[in-house]
């Protein structure tokens, strides 16, 4: 299956979630449009969406929350099947997709 690599635009700190108490916006695993914010990005204090820019499954953040980004930087795959950080494969994925 076809992966994608979210790419931050913008260098700053990424958030998974709007506030400290809030849900992160999307799970590992979960499925996804373009559309979908998967993150935050703030610069001096302006919050910016960052989206999944193609549907399928998030397979792996690339990054943790509160982690510094630079501009390029991937952020997330999204894609049907991604190896997860540490090396293991989502569960439901097969070999090679």
């Amino acid at each position: 299956m076809a992966e994608h690599t979210v790419i931050t635009p913008l260098p700053g700190t990424f958030y998974r979630k709007a506030t400290p108490e809030s849900a992160n916006f999307v799970e590992v695993g979960a499925q996804v449009s373009a559309d979908t914010v998967i993150g935050l990005i703030e610069v001096m204090k302006q919050f910016s969406e960052l989206t999944a820019g193609t549907a399928g499954r998030l397979g792996a953040f690339l990054v943790e929350d509160g982690d510094p980004v630079e501009p390029g930087q991937g952020a997330g795959h999204s894609h049907r099947c991604r190896v997860q950080r540490g090396g293991r494969r989502f569960p439901g994925c097969a070999h090679g997709q």
